[in-house]
């Protein structure tokens, strides 16, 4: 911490104001800014964390978590490195891996029966306050092409899954409507002051099983706002051109939508084996026109 608060002065500064604002130099308030930067020391030094960012990123990183801890010290260190340190591939396999429930479900749904009806299956997953979750199945009716998923607005929705049935004009990844619930989920989590860090929506098509992760929660609240109040523009940039062409592959529709999620401040994930321990994020490049799958492994 002395070598950053060297270059950057103002990091005493939101160190300087929290003992302004809570009291002062009592031993409670040296403890608890010695810990939060013991934990952030910890992290920024320590080259087996933070691997998804540069050197540079990192450091304004934690520039930025000084910051935002002496500002929020009723945020736990967990909630905080979970929500703001953890890389987004890290996020997909930790939720797959730890939400109780969550990959039997997801493994229940991916059967050719599912895929074969008229209708979408699906479940939410909510989560309480003293932090237990809950899988609620909830599937379409027969001849509906999708399911009418309620976000309460007292935020406990962190995880959507569902179906695409196999069908001339379902799509074989996420669409425009997936991405306004997966809003709304955000919208009410952070309304409601509540972790974003397990809110993740799966998709499960004949391609495959897909996952939407929050990389950026503020950008995606903001764009989440213009959703709102310029909805059917923001639906036409999402598809681009796919509705308008002729002879659209699978791989051109995955295509767009990669394209697009960054923008919304997502990441883009596919699992790459049946057991959901396994996923490779799925990339646009825009010089080559081309998806990319780095693996998260």
């Amino acid at each position: 911490m002395q070598s950053l608060n060297a270059e950057y002065h103002y990091i005493f500064y939101f160190i300087h104001t929290y003992f302004k604002l809570n009291g002062g130099l009592t031993d409670a308030n040296k403890m608890f800014v010695a810990n939060r930067l013991q934990q952030l020391a910890t992290w920024l030094y320590d080259t087996s964390m933070g691997t998804h960012l540069d050197y540079n990123q990192k450091l304004n990183v934690g520039i930025w978590s000084v910051k935002y801890l002496m500002e929020n010290p009723n945020v736990t260190w967990e909630d905080f490195k979970n929500q703001y340190l953890t890389s987004p591939c890290e996020k997909v396999k930790n939720t797959t891996n730890t939400v109780n429930g969550l990959k039997d479900k997801l493994t229940s749904l991916n059967t050719p029966a599912n895929l074969n009806l008229t209708f979408e299956k699906g479940a939410t997953v909510t989560e309480n306050l003293q932090g237990s979750t809950t899988v609620n199945p909830k599937d379409g009716n027969a001849g509906q092409s999708s399911i009418v998923v309620e976000t309460p607005a007292d935020g406990s929705v962190i995880i959507y899954m569902h179906t695409h049935f196999n069908g001339t004009e379902m799509m074989p990844t996420f669409t425009f409507d997936d991405l306004i619930t997966f809003d709304a989920m955000n919208y009410w989590r952070i309304t409601n002051n509540r972790p974003v860090d397990k809110v993740a929506m799966y998709v499960i098509t004949s391609e495959g099983t897909f996952a939407m992760i929050i990389d950026n929660s503020i950008r995606f609240h903001n764009m989440g706002g213009k959703i709102m109040t310029d909805r059917e523009n923001m639906r036409k940039e999402f598809y681009g051109k796919i509705k308008q062409q002729n002879n659209v592959t699978v791989n051109d529709y995955i295509k767009q939508v990669a394209k697009v999620l960054p923008d919304y401040g997502i990441s883009f994930y596919k699992a790459t084996d049946a057991t959901l321990n396994n996923w490779k994020k799925v990339v646009y490049n825009t010089e080559t026109d081309q998806l990319e799958m780095p693996s998260c492994n």
